[in-house]
């Protein structure tokens, strides 16, 4: 009688600890999905606003940064820049606790043939890889690299 209470007990638990880690591993799951849902629309967007023909925005040896942060209270905080100009990130939907940070870029250096941190001189209007990373809650993150370049010629 006392080795199947026992038996009973520790088949109790292990069932509970089981159903905990599902719950946990579902719940990161679904930030994490969440989260690349906003990171690659945030990243279409991005792409968009820098090389779009009708509204140009990519400059030679631009700077980029900033971050986005979402919370009940007060909706999204904070904004991206790609050079002088504000990126319209309004139709990403964060939840509570989520943040998307823009950095780079890094420049294409043809005579190297490889990335580097400082634009050169003989490629300007070259590529640019810019890096949006998105944070969520439960630990999750991920990043995506975008490459943009000047589609309308040098004198956008």
């Amino acid at each position: 009688m006392l080795l199947a209470l026992l038996v009973i007990s520790l088949t109790s638990v292990a069932l509970m600890s089981g159903y905990a880690t599902t719950i946990a591993g579902s719940a990161t799951h679904q930030s994490l999905a969440g989260l690349d849902v906003a990171l690659r629309d945030a990243a279409e967007q991005v792409t968009y606003q820098i090389q779009s023909p009708a509204n140009p925005r990519y400059t030679p040896c631009a700077a980029a940064g900033g971050s986005i942060t979402y919370s009940s209270s007060s909706g999204l905080t904070g904004s991206l820049t790609y050079g002088s100009d504000q990126l319209d990130l309004s139709g990403i939907t964060l939840r509570a606790g989520e943040s998307l940070s823009l950095s780079g870029p890094q420049y294409w250096d043809s005579a190297a043939g490889s990335w580097v941190p400082s634009c050169p001189a003989d490629n300007q209007d070259g590529p640019q890889l810019l890096t949006l990373s998105a944070f969520g809650p439960h630990g999750v993150g991920e990043a995506v690299q975008i490459v943009v370049t000047d589609l309308v010629g040098s004198d956008s």
